[in-house]
């Protein structure tokens, strides 16, 4: 995970979202600069089409109250978007304070996965359209041109009443949980658009709902009737290439049998674990007895709650840690679901899927100082900033002072020495402002040449010896280091100025502005000469984009 990807922080409590540029535009569906400001204000930019979807999206992430890690999928216009997210903090009733995470659209064959012979579909809930991929459209003696979307009524008229009828029949029980059984495998007869009539066997699985609980997707697969395995034979492999085809061949599946106590643990599953076959097993205490006993008790009644009762639901998620065959641990995101309870509602079958997230886990903090960190300078980001402000700002009688900071001329060393020597410059800045502050002071960069120092507890009379102390580092620095001079203009300003913090910044960047303009011939020149004596070149001020 690195800067590119769709990275997005959501503090909850001051409904404050914060958008890099390529996570704003997944959910605008069009290149989109970063957006920082509240949740409702972000999702009224939408475009029409993707308002609700994105709305429902962060309403889902907001209900989580349990698992540390997630995994929501959401349509949003034509798109299929995984949000992940790790909570890092939560208010005292469980629910998030403070999120991070990742979003990826669901593309093509990025999540349909072509398997000769079979056909793979996708039922969108919401929009009422079928996604299929080529081996489906041929199966069905559709036009072969790819991944195909189709609305339901499409569908309904090309294989006919006796088709239509069956799909709704099925999907209204599984939509209505009319039954217990989360998934369906059966024979059916089709009329293809070609005249033929073909014998298919058809199965779905219910796999995700929406905040309020409504079912998101039904997932399958087509296979033309070649023989007469048994349904309940082909049960169990149905639900495996309907999950695998919506999660990824990556995962390791388990299926459970309670009637029966056998469970089934997929090659991938163990080879996860760095186990085989005869050293696993394949039963229940096979699972139990690799669990971290940190997380044992809760990681089991999490599961037992479910299986006993559908009051609980019919599926959970939960993060843990698993004993591998070496000796160390990973950590495991594991999603299951109730296939099937019994007249007492105790579930009879669970499947669910395993993934290991040791790196995720591993990246969390590393997730987190991505945000809260600017990686040219190493030091805090305009996000940190921002936050730290409103979070200051919330106390009451606070005492802060806020130090506003320009570096002067960085236009004209990148122009004349390159990018790396004003990206050096930008970086000898930061580590001079913070060879002069307290540990509990904030330095962060707010963009291009431009930088703030927050300091906490401090008035004004004693930010003002803070400002001169940092001033003085500078002169130093510039007197006797023999490199480029890194000129600095500042504009200082307290709480005891304004009414908000934000105000306090307003008032400082001014301040920092004036000295800017009335220092800008003496910075540039002094930059000017330094170029001109070291790399034999004439230096023009001309331009106005050189102004300071």
């Amino acid at each position: 995970m690195d800067a590119a990807d769709p990275l997005w922080q959501w503090d909850v409590h001051n409904d404050r979202i914060v958008l890099n540029p390529e996570s704003a535009g997944l959910l605008h569906g069009r290149t989109e600069k970063a957006y920082r400001g509240r949740c409702g204000a972000f999702c009224d930019g939408l475009a029409a089409d993707r308002q609700e979807s994105v709305r429902q999206l962060f309403s889902s992430l907001r209900r989580s109250s349990s698992d540390s890690a997630m995994e929501i999928l959401q349509t949003v216009g034509e798109d299929i978007i995984c949000c992940r997210a790790i909570v890092l903090e939560r208010f005292s009733c469980g629910t998030p304070r403070l999120m991070v995470g990742a979003l990826t659209r669901l593309d093509g064959r990025g999540w349909l996965h072509e398997t000769a012979g079979e056909g793979r579909w996708i039922y969108d809930c919401a929009r009422e359209e079928y996604t299929l991929d080529r081996n489906c459209a041929r199966l069905l003696r559709l036009p072969d041109s790819g991944v195909l979307r189709l609305p339901r009524q499409a569908i309904r008229d090309m294989l006919g009443p006796d088709a239509a009828r069956f799909f709704s029949s099925r999907f209204s029980r599984l939509m209505n949980a009319r039954d217990h059984d989360g998934s369906f495998v059966e024979r059916v007869l089709l009329h293809l658009p070609d005249g033929s009539r073909k014998n298919f066997l058809v199965s779905g699985t219910l796999v995700g709902h929406d905040g309020s609980g409504q079912p998101l997707f039904v997932t399958g697969n087509l296979v033309q009737r070649g023989g007469e395995e048994p349904l309940e034979a082909l049960s169990s492999k149905s639900c495996e290439i309907s999950l695998m085809a919506l999660f990824g061949s990556g995962d390791g599946l388990w299926d459970w049998n309670m009637e029966t106590n056998a469970i089934y643990y997929s090659p991938r599953y163990i080879a996860m674990l760095g186990y085989d076959q005869r050293r696993f097993g394949n039963t229940f205490e096979s699972w139990r007895d690799k669990l971290h006993p940190d997380e044992r008790p809760a990681v089991l009644k999490r599961q037992m709650d479910v299986i006993m009762s559908p009051r609980y639901g019919d599926s959970y998620e939960q993060s843990f840690r698993m004993l591998k065959a070496d000796g160390t641990y990973c950590w495991i995101l594991s999603r299951a679901r109730v296939l099937r309870r019994n007249a007492h509602g105790r579930a009879t079958r669970l499947i669910g899927l395993h993934t290991d997230i040791t790196t995720t886990q591993g990246e969390r903090d590393r997730l987190a100082e991505m945000i809260e960190y600017d990686p040219l300078t190493d030091v805090h980001s305009l996000v940190y900033f921002h936050n730290e402000l409103d979070r200051l700002d919330m106390q009451p009688g606070k005492v802060v002072s806020i130090i506003s900071c320009d570096v002067n001329g960085l236009k004209l060393i990148n122009d004349y020495l390159g990018h790396d020597t004003g990206n050096s410059m930008l970086q000898t800045a930061a580590r001079l402002l913070r060879s002069s502050l307290r540990s509990t002071d904030c330095v962060a960069r707010l963009g291009g040449d431009e930088f703030a120092v927050l300091l906490p507890r401090c008035n004004l009379r004693d930010a003002a010896r803070v400002l001169e102390k940092i001033r003085e580092v500078f002169r130093h620095y510039n007197e006797h280091s023999g490199n480029v001079p890194v000129i600095m203009s500042f504009g200082l300003s307290g709480s005891e100025e304004a009414a908000s913090l934000r105000e306090v910044l307003a008032l400082a960047d001014r301040r920092m502005l004036h000295e800017k303009h009335g220092s800008r011939l003496v910075s540039g020149h002094a930059i000017k000469a330094w170029i001109e004596k070291r790399k034999d070149c004439v230096v023009s001020l001309e331009e106005s984009r050189y102004d300071g």
